[in-house]
């Protein structure tokens, strides 16, 4: 009896290292990892439609728990879109975690992606408090392609019109960046 018991303990044990490995982690993640080109087109197909190249760089930051991305671009009517990105895994919520902040929106962003969706076909929700009482919802979807790179769709909508249409936002292409590139 107690060499039985020990045996499924000892099994136990043995799978159990298996078993966190197939857990959803940061590491999933890790495909951000790199320097990037991004092709960024805000109100796609839309009036007032604006396209916008700059860089992504992302990288281990906080001892790995994070993937710190940092988002530039130049605009020729104002000063530069500057965003910061911290991607992660929070297993107390059980998901994947974006807390974006920008130097050109005074807004930050939590976005959540639930585990179980391919880490290369994602959706991430939020919504916040952006003036005068109106919240805004925000659905993006990840597509990655392998080494070649990603894209992201952003919808929005607002308060105002909770049960209305989403609005086709952004398009964002991100591919590696190539070292004749400065």
């Amino acid at each position: 009896m107690i060499a039985r018991l020990l045996a499924i303990f000892s099994a136990l044990i043995v799978a159990a290292p298996a078993q966190a490995d197939n857990a959803p982690q940061t590491a999933d993640l890790d495909f951000l990892i790199g320097d990037w080109n991004v092709t960024r087109v805000n109100r796609p197909g839309q009036e007032g439609e604006r396209t916008f190249t700059g860089s992504l760089t992302c990288e281990p930051a906080l001892e790995g728990q994070y993937i710190r991305c940092v988002y530039y671009f130049e605009r020729d009517d104002r000063g530069p879109i500057h965003d910061e990105v911290f991607f992660n895994y929070n297993s107390i919520y059980g998901t994947y975690e974006s807390l974006w902040v920008s130097a050109t929106w005074p807004i930050k962003n939590t976005m959540r992606a639930e585990p179980g969706q391919s880490p290369d076909a994602m959706t991430w929700t939020s919504e916040f408090l952006i003036e005068n009482g109106v919240r805004e919802y925000v659905r993006s979807f990840w597509n990655v392609s392998d080494a070649a790179g990603f894209s992201r769709r952003t919808d929005i909508r607002t308060s105002e019109y909770a049960d209305g249409e989403w609005l086709h936002w952004m398009n964002e292409i991100v591919e590696p960046a190539s070292s004749t590139d400065p």
